[in-house]
């Protein structure tokens, strides 16, 4: 009888808890043969440079108030991933689902927080908030003594 209330207050705090989901999302994209990435990538992210040959991206979302099994449906439906396309002008990033409607169940709207961070080569120079350029190497002039 003396645990009846510890008991209790176990079984209240269990059904206030949130559930919190969260995973890393890591994508690698090929830019040798590119002088321009553009992007559209939903929501903020950030654009650092790193000394790799490859874009890096790295997404990391948190789904609170969510089972399991809705955070891996919307896992399974790309609704995190970004993917490539060749242009005209380069290579276009862009997020694979761009709508991102609110998740909804029967307790409510869920909240998810989506950190992406794009590392992009260093010889990538930002040109505008999406827009990144290959910096030229500068080929020495030549020069001819005619003496």
């Amino acid at each position: 009888m003396k645990y009846y209330p510890l008991c209790i207050l176990f079984v209240c705090l269990s059904f206030t808890v949130q559930a919190q989901f969260e995973k890393i999302i890591h994508q690698t994209f090929e830019v040798d043969q590119f002088d321009q990435i553009d992007l559209d990538v939903y929501g903020e992210y950030k654009v650092e440079t790193w000394a790799g040959n490859v874009v890096l991206t790295e997404s990391k979302i948190q789904l609170f108030d969510a089972s399991p099994s809705i955070f891996d449906y919307y896992l399974g439906k790309k609704r995190y991933d970004l993917v490539a396309e060749e242009t005209a002008s380069g290579l276009l990033i862009k997020s694979f689902d761009r709508e991102r409607k609110q998740i909804r169940t029967k307790k409510g709207e869920c909240y998810e927080i989506i950190e992406i961070t794009l590392f992009v080569p260093e010889d990538f120079e930002k040109k505008s908030e999406n827009k990144l350029i290959r910096e030229q190497e500068m080929e020495p002039a030549v020069t001819t003594d005619d003496q």
